[in-house]
């Protein structure tokens, strides 16, 4: 979730949303732009750790189950 908000209300707002908060300020839409390209980076390269993590959980377990038993 990614929540905008004006310059006046965002620090009201902020202790709810905190990272997932971007400020518009309404004199400079590059610098929103770039905030919510960056946000949006981030919580895509989290969800490919996550994913990374699972996959090698996964191949773990495969490896334990298919092991040879002596």
């Amino acid at each position: 979730m990614l929540v905008m908000a004006g310059l006046g209300i965002a620090p009201q707002l902020r202790p709810h949303f905190q990272s997932n908060l971007v400020e518009i300020d309404p004199t400079n839409p590059d610098q929103t732009e770039i905030k919510i390209v960056q946000h949006l980076k981030a919580m895509n390269a989290q969800k490919n750790a996550q994913i990374a993590l699972l996959a090698l959980v996964t191949l773990a377990l495969g490896l334990l189950i298919f092991a040879p038993v002596e």
